[in-house]
């Protein structure tokens, strides 16, 4: 989606050059830490098609691709069909045609869903189950609060066309406009983007979903407090704790470092709990044993 909003505010306004364009790669650049080595042009031709490169839309593809010949004989025909058809799209992403890219780039929102409601519908709610459900609310809290914080360390959050552009990534415009009518200021938006319950993309959704599951890992007594439950509470307590009006001063201005220390003590707890599940469940490696202790 950021991409798409990136392709179609240049081709809609004034082409290529576009400052909303500009100012939405730079964004992008970094959150993705790897745009200050890369000049603007170069850097979305790489975030697009650069196959061989980590971080790139075209080597997610080919991973979810390989990932998927892996597992072929367990996933159902349309699910094999969606993963073909990501495959399929690689080709297309090299098109120097914004209003082909922009096509192609939705066509992959579309698979993408597509895939999540598939695994959603059809995956057996076995262990396995558990891992893509916290994955997802794990990545979708680390790339919001990424975002966040490239926007508070630049003052320009009273643009109103970066204010939309930033709903519009995150798929939250048509809920904003309901709630808030034609009002577009940074206290809204960082108010839907980080404390609405209701919201499923916001934060403070992912984080909820994310203490909830910590509960409930494969393979743990129910009711034993693990240290992934621990870190879940201790991060879910930082964001239900904490409040709009503390971001902002008291002429209504936005404190921006409030906001940069709330978004690394919350990527912090997120990084650390990744780690614990990670330890918990995919550390392959045998453990010696003494031979006395097999009563030889």
């Amino acid at each position: 989606r950021f991409l798409r909003v990136i392709v179609e505010d240049g081709s809609e306004m004034t082409g290529y050059g576009s400052s909303l364009q500009g100012y939405l790669v730079e964004i992008l650049g970094d959150i993705s830490s790897t745009g200050a080595v890369l000049d603007r042009a170069t850097f979305f031709q790489y975030m697009l098609s650069g196959a061989a490169d980590p971080g790139s839309l075209a080597h997610d593809l080919s991973a979810v691709a390989q990932s998927g010949r892996r597992i072929r004989d367990r996933l159902s025909e349309d699910t094999r069909r969606v993963i073909s058809g990501l495959e399929e799209t690689l080709a297309n992403l090299r098109s120097e045609d914004p209003a082909e890219i922009s096509d192609e780039l939705f066509r992959i929102i579309l698979l993408l869903t597509s895939l999540t409601g598939h695994l959603s519908e059809n995956m057996s709610r076995e262990a396995s189950y558990f891992f893509p459900r916290i994955g997802r609310r794990l990545e979708r809290s680390l790339f919001l609060l990424r975002l966040l914080f490239a926007l508070s360390t630049d003052h320009r959050l009273d643009w109103w066309d970066l204010l939309f552009a930033i709903l519009r990534i995150n798929d939250i415009a048509i809920t904003y406009r309901r709630r808030y009518r034609n009002r577009m200021d940074a206290r809204s938006v960082l108010d839907i983007l980080i404390f609405d319950r209701t919201n499923p993309r916001s934060l403070m959704f992912q984080i909820d979903e994310i203490y909830s599951m910590s509960g409930e890992l494969p393979g743990v007594d129910s009711g034993e407090k693990t240290i992934e439950n621990k870190l879940a509470l201790e991060l879910y307590s930082r964001i239900h704790l904490m409040e709009i009006d503390s971001l902002f001063d008291s002429t209504g201005g936005l404190q921006p470092e409030m906001l940069r220390q709330f978004c690394l003590d919350c990527q912090n707890l997120l990084h650390r709990i990744s780690d614990a599940i990670s330890n918990r469940y995919f550390q392959y490696q045998e453990r010696s044993q003494q031979m006395e202790d097999l009563g030889a």
